[in-house]
């Protein structure tokens, strides 16, 4: 039987081995891991503040993996949010709508994360991991391998096509008539995924 539990539980021990550490003062038990849908916003992932309640008087925050792309970097997801998490513990506001301001680049970058040039969309909201992150997910164990179950019906061009759309985390979009495209995108370095 397949199930998402072993992914939720592999991202949730990742996440709390990430606070211990970089000496953050999120607390791991302050959020939810969820898996849902990207929906039409197609991100990879997102941080949504006092999204759940559990009959306590804090409300719980909520770290999202978007079901359509969990065959991308993970990693780089998990930390880009708990970077959210981290600066929402510290009171800053880090995003206005989906643009990313210079609190939340700076939190990715002691996180690990490399912070691709400022874009007019999403400010500094377009990541990868740097050495510091690799470094970090090898030492923790991260078994990405659990996060070969993914979401979704296969993408055509049109009907009958045999093309694929494969996604850069940027947002540049390609389409490939191969199942097996490997690639990196000019814009910003990123691998290409399925979706």
């Amino acid at each position: 039987m397949n199930s998402l539990a072993p992914l939720i539980e592999e991202a949730q021990r990742v996440l709390a081995e990430a606070v211990r550490h970089f000496g953050l003062k999120v607390d791991p038990a302050s959020f939810v891991v969820t898996i849902h849908p990207a929906g039409a916003r197609q991100a990879l992932g997102w941080f949504w503040a006092g999204r759940w309640a559990n009959g306590v008087a804090d409300k719980l925050n909520e770290i999202n993996l978007s079901a359509e792309h969990l065959k991308g970097d993970v990693g780089e997801v998990l930390l880009h949010e708990l970077a959210h998490a981290e600066n929402h513990a510290n009171g800053l506001k880090d995003c206005a709508g989906k643009v990313h301001n210079a609190r939340f680049k700076a939190m990715a970058e002691r996180l690990g994360l490399e912070v691709l040039p400022r874009d007019r969309r999403v400010g500094y909201g377009f990541t990868k991991r740097g050495p510091e992150a690799d470094a970090f997910l090898a030492s923790a164990g991260f078994k990405s391998e659990v996060f070969a179950l993914v979401r979704g019906a296969e993408v055509s061009g049109k009907k009958g096509s045999r093309q694929r759309l494969w996604t850069c985390a940027c947002g540049v979009k390609v389409r490939v008539a191969s199942d097996d495209f490997q690639a990196t995108c000019g814009r910003c370095g990123g691998e290409f995924f399925r979706g």
